[in-house]
């Protein structure tokens, strides 16, 4: 399996929100929800109150937004005004009880009002607590167990627990990440959640506002109105929005109760889902409370989601939480598991050969994939009624008084009947081109030449010639001349695939054949006809893995290695070799090749010049043997990866390597570092991967001087030598994955001011070394999975 910065980061948040920290009311079951949608760029820059930013804007730059000027004034004085009700809510505390009462059919909003929920039994039930002070929050999930989920920000460093892994790091990185924010301005915000509706946050700040008018995310007409709520006076605010999850447009609609500090007493969001159907999520405050400050908070909340005839019903209780006058909440680096505080020792593989002759390969799409078996079938019984009663008719000619007649009629017509023959014969070729694989693997033409020749002679016995005329001989040779291409194209073309299969297996390799992707064409064959015909006629060789000592010019000539898509040389032994250029050169120019694979095997120049000329290639690996990888590999223009087996890293490797104008990714398995230190290499590779290696802090350094994605797989690490932190001056992302990278190693890291993320993942390292390297380097965002 192959490891890159980007892969390692996403199955960490991928675990994360599958723990999302707000359910919404419409997953029932517990099962999938939509909270937490990772991404590495900040939603928001933190670090400042949003009730702080400003309080009053005309928004005149986005009229075009409004119904009209007097909604545009009236927007601006309820945004005004919850900017600073905001501002009174500096410190505060909740705790929010989720209870999920199921699934309904025929059950309005309405109704859900008008019931008892007290009496009913929940089919699954939430704890959440949400503190904050200041710049300083706290938003965790209590329960249930298993997804417990904290996300803590002190003001400096935002922390986030769960127990699929560990993120320190500046809070427009770790916070901002996600979809779901942990950043609640007020309770008015915490009412509900985004698996329920788009976040209402942006309307408590003009600068926020703002921006969604910028970003286009706040869509027109929006329109303000006055109402009443049940007895509670209020402001309306209606807006179109676009879910940036899926791309739905939303009708917004909420109403802030004047008589309650501007909490929200109704939010509804509808959803057209499809052109028929449309989703509508409601929630409603029915009861407030005061804490000792005079301040209104929400006490209990219905929430519906209403679609087609069904309907899910939520109820959300609160209560004032005064833990968040505790300053130490806010920085609580503690972990969710045990096995973050003390994890088993990590396995360090040690390198093993692929074993390219024995592995057996991931099963590709096969010919007799049902689609092309289907049609396959349905097409083969039309031909099989076509000729079936052709044959019929025939009979009928030939035994009948009408029959009879026919034979006369066409004796006086022959050039008529000459020209239906020619026409019957190309509609016939037309029907023996549909299925799949007959144009391309000459099943088609040997069929129209064998109909075609069937013909001529029923004109012959029609006719009742003795004698081979010039027409028919002309026409005959064309008929023929079609078989026998079909015959080159299909027989002619399976003995060599049939030769191939039979000598690569007899010298210890393997061949697979089949379908290399959906949209390929394969050939279909009845079941009986394909067995008699034998394997080289279910499809093209797509991968073959050839004994070194076979691979040698003579035996690819004989071969059809054409068709390959992936092809493997290896030594029986395990000894090394180097790869024989002159095979390379037997091999077509117009070879599919995407990938070539030498396992213990070198390529010298003329090897390298040889791969040159398959323009698809874009996957090698082969083994250096610690000696210098080929300068040539610079004309390999369209390689996009390599595999590097006991390589010298040095600067003449990465000189070369710079020279591929398409290499984004360098794999380096097994190598060994130069004594000499590393020039900076100017070539910006997305990812260079270090594999089965013993690393130091001088070849820690070396590779920091690479501009790339750097990551670590089953290496050994040892910084006990140093002194001196270890810096990585040019090193964007850092993963780190079943490496012997401990707490100790994990502190040695020094500066890196290019690091934007650091990954780690079955290390040695505990929740300990994360503190204790994110109050070293505060502004590097650190996971550890």
């Amino acid at each position: 399996m192959r490891f890159s910065a980007v892969r390692c980061t996403v199955i960490v948040f991928w675990a994360i929100a599958q723990t999302s920290f707000v359910i919404g009311p419409g997953h029932v079951d517990g099962g999938d929800t939509a909270g937490l949608v990772a991404s590495v760029e900040p939603r928001q820059k933190g670090g400042q109150s949003l009730g702080s930013i400003g309080s009053t804007a005309d928004f005149k730059s986005f009229s075009g937004c409004f119904k009209s000027n007097a909604d545009r004034e009236r927007f601006s004085s309820v945004v005004g005004k919850l900017s600073k009700v905001a501002d009174r809510y500096d410190e505060w505390g909740l705790t929010r009880t989720t209870r999920h009462f199921g699934e309904f059919e025929d059950l309005s909003h309405e109704d859900v009002m008008g019931t008892d929920w007290a009496s009913q039994t929940c089919d699954l039930d939430y704890h959440e607590n949400f503190l904050r002070q200041g710049l300083c929050y706290r938003a965790e999930r209590l329960s249930p167990e298993h997804r417990r989920m904290r996300c803590c920000f002190d003001g400096t460093l935002a922390r986030i627990r769960s127990p699929f892994g560990l993120i320190n790091g500046p809070e427009r990185a770790v916070v901002g990440a996600f979809e779901e924010s942990f950043r609640l301005s007020c309770p008015h915000t915490a009412i509900i959640s985004a698996s329920l509706g788009p976040s209402i946050e942006w309307l408590f700040s003009p600068d926020l506002a703002e921006r969604m008018f910028t970003n286009r995310f706040a869509l027109g007409p929006i329109t303000v109105k006055q109402g009443d709520i049940d007895g509670h006076s209020c402001y309306q605010v209606q807006w179109r929005t676009i879910a940036e999850r899926d791309g739905h447009l939303i009708h917004c609609d909420v109403s802030f109760a004047k008589d309650r500090d501007l909490l929200p007493i109704r939010e509804q969001f509808k959803t057209s889902v499809s052109a028929s159907a449309r989703e509508i999520r409601t929630a409603t405050t029915t009861s407030f409370q005061q804490d000792s400050r005079g301040r209104w908070f929400p006490q209990q909340v219905m929430v519906s989601t209403n679609y087609g005839k069904l309907a899910h019903v939520s109820q959300l209780s609160f209560d004032l939480n005064r833990q968040f006058q505790d300053r130490s909440v806010y920085s609580d680096g503690s972990a969710l598991l045990a096995v973050h505080e003390n994890p088993p020792p990590a396995l360090v593989k040690p390198y093993v050969s692929p074993e390219l002759l024995t592995t057996e390969p991931e099963r590709g799409f096969q010919s007799g994939h049902t689609l092309l078996a289907d049609q396959g079938h349905v097409l083969v019984m039309i031909i099989a009624s076509v000729l079936i009663s052709s044959g019929l008719v025939v009979w009928g000619m030939w035994r009948t008084r009408t029959g009879a007649a026919f034979r006369h009629a066409c004796d006086e017509h022959r050039v008529i009947v000459g020209l239906v023959g020619i026409v019957a014969t190309g509609a016939f070729g037309g029907l023996c081109s549909v299925p799949p694989g007959w144009t391309t693997f000459g099943v088609a033409s040997i069929c129209t030449g064998v109909f075609g020749l069937g013909w001529i002679l029923l004109q012959m016995l029609l006719f009742g010639e003795t004698k081979v005329s010039l027409r028919t001989t002309f026409c005959a040779a064309t008929a023929f001349a079609i078989l026998i291409a079909g015959y080159s194209m299909g027989f002619k073309r399976m003995k060599v695939r049939d030769r191939m299969l039979d000598e690569i297996r007899y010298s210890g390799g393997q061949v697979v054949v089949g379908l290399w992707h959906l949209d390929e064409e394969g050939l279909f064959l009845p079941a009986p006809l394909a067995e008699f015909f034998g394997e080289a006629w279910t499809g093209r060789a797509r991968r073959a893995a050839v004994e070194a000592t076979s691979f040698r010019g003579p035996n690819v000539e004989r071969w059809c290695m054409e068709e390959l898509r992936w092809l493997g040389v290896a030594s029986e032994m395990n000894t090394d070799f180097q790869v024989d250029a002159d095979a390379l050169q037997a091999i077509g120019d117009d070879a599919m090749m995407w990938t070539f694979h030498a396992d213990n095997g070198y390529l010298d120049d003329d090897g390298m010049s040889e791969l040159s000329r398959f323009a698809s290639l874009v996957d090698l690996h082969f083994d250096c043997q610690q000696k210098p990888v080929s300068e040539r590999i610079g004309e390999l223009k369209n390689l996009e990866r390599v595999w590097l087996t006991d390589p010298i890293v040095d600067d003449q490797l990465f000189d070369r390597l710079s020279r591929a104008p398409r290499l984004d990714s360098v794999y380096l398995i097994n190598p060994e570092f130069s004594v000499e230190p590393l020039r900076p290499v100017e070539r910006k590779f997305k990812t260079v991967e270090i594999r089965h290696a013993s690393i130091d802090h001088e070849d820690m350094q070396k590779l920091g001087k690479i501009p790339t994605s750097l990551a670590f797989v089953h290496c050994k690490f040892d910084f006990a030598k140093t002194h001196t932190p270890v810096g990585m001056d040019r090193t964007r992302t850092l993963v780190v994955h079943g490496c012997g990278m401990d707490d100790e190693s994990l502190v040695a890291m020094g500066d890196s001011p290019q690091l934007t993320w650091f990954h780690l993942g079955e290390t040695n390292v505990t929740v300990r070394g994360i503190e204790a390297f994110s109050k070293a380097h505060p502004s590097i965002p650190i996971t550890l999975e």
